[in-house]
């Protein structure tokens, strides 16, 4: 191993500690460790630059605005939703780490909170630029701010015992009442998501990241506007009511989201076995079974059961042991949501999209 001094004099100590708490040797497996420190340099990179983004962003605009953010943690007390989203999902995420935590699950409890900065950062701060830049000091501005300096004191406590230098450093910055963040308490939240705005939301951003990837895949740049896209989700379709489907249609410039309730044309449905239950179960027809499979000779019963095979010789999978997926049919089509939806991207471009 490099000497712990030097990386901690080079990249920083939480960087070091964030990497052990967020790696197998935690729970007394090996960790990968390369001679230069790269790892420890990609914490850096990943973790602890995003954190510090944020905080600086929140500090340059504020401080040239001269606003002083207060805390309002009520959800109810904002009028748009993306405020609402992003306190919510703070607390959601404060309550995730708060439960990892007390089963001594470091790498879960690291891995929420770098997935809840990735959504500040790229989701909240991204979508709501517009309203931190605006001239007028209304009250949506205000709102911007108090919503941020919010979810910085509760993600911040949250966050300490993992990254507890960069937070208290964070937390000073801040001027919060406590003189460190290492004196406060490990925040209580008791908020209910009642509208199912999360549910909403990450389905929403689902949709976008990737309508974005494939505009990136086929070399469609932001910019020009699309004519459409077909989106089906096995469980949530139903969701998306006007105001999300505008959120998705101005984050990927396309002008109609169309919700469908069947994938037919779209995609194909990928019947995907846990071998390793069936191999348990019917050891000796394992290899039969993955050339019916192959050759598409299934079907799923009312049960949730599925039938391999034909009349003369045929196998039952139980619901345990099997996962269906949807596979794309065509390159402008692809998966979100762990493959439970799938988008199709309408690429034609007629006079009026043209720029």
């Amino acid at each position: 191993y490099v000497d712990p001094a030097v990386l901690m004099t080079k990249y920083g100590s939480d960087a070091l500690r964030f990497l052990m708490l967020s790696r197998p040797v935690v729970i007394g497996d090996n960790i990968l460790f390369d001679k230069n420190g790269k790892c420890v340099e990609e914490i850096l990179r990943i973790v602890i630059k995003p954190i510090w983004n944020s905080y600086n962003f929140f500090t340059l605009y504020a401080n040239s605005d001269v606003i002083k953010a207060n805390i309002s943690s009520d959800p109810s007390m904002y009028h748009n939703t993306i405020d609402k989203y992003i306190l919510l999902k703070c607390f959601q995420t404060t309550e995730m780490i708060k439960g990892h935590l007390d089963k001594y699950d470091s790498q879960e409890a690291c891995k929420v909170l770098n997935d809840f900065f990735d959504v500040l950062n790229n989701w909240y701060i991204r979508c709501s630029r517009d309203r931190f830049w605006k001239r007028e000091h209304d009250q949506d501005k205000y709102d911007t701010y108090n919503v941020l300096y919010t979810v910085f004191n509760y993600i911040l406590r949250a966050s300490a015992p993992l990254l507890p230098f960069l937070t208290d450093a964070i937390w000073r910055g801040l001027v919060f009442p406590e003189a460190s963040v290492h004196l406060t308490m490990f925040p209580s939240v008791h908020k209910i998501d009642e509208g199912q705005i999360i549910v909403k939301m990450d389905l929403a951003r689902g949709i976008c990241n990737a309508a974005m990837s494939l505009r990136k895949l086929h070399k469609v740049r932001v910019r020009q506007p699309l004519r459409s896209m077909t989106v089906f989700h096995s469980k949530f379709r139903n969701l998306l009511d006007d105001e999300f489907q505008k959120i998705i249609k101005d984050e990927t410039n396309v002008k109609e989201v169309l919700l469908v309730e069947s994938f037919n044309g779209i995609a194909d449905i990928q019947l995907q076995l846990n071998f390793s239950m069936v191999g348990k179960r019917i050891p000796n027809s394992v290899k039969k079974i993955i050339e019916l499979v192959n050759n598409n000779k299934w079907k799923k019963k009312s049960d949730n059961e599925i039938i391999i095979g034909d009349n003369n010789e045929n196998y039952v999978i139980f619901k345990e042991e099997y996962e269906l997926k949807l596979k794309p049919k065509d390159k402008n089509v692809c998966l979100f949501d762990n493959g439970r939806g799938v988008l199709k991207l309408n690429l034609d471009l007629d006079h009026e999209l043209v720029l």
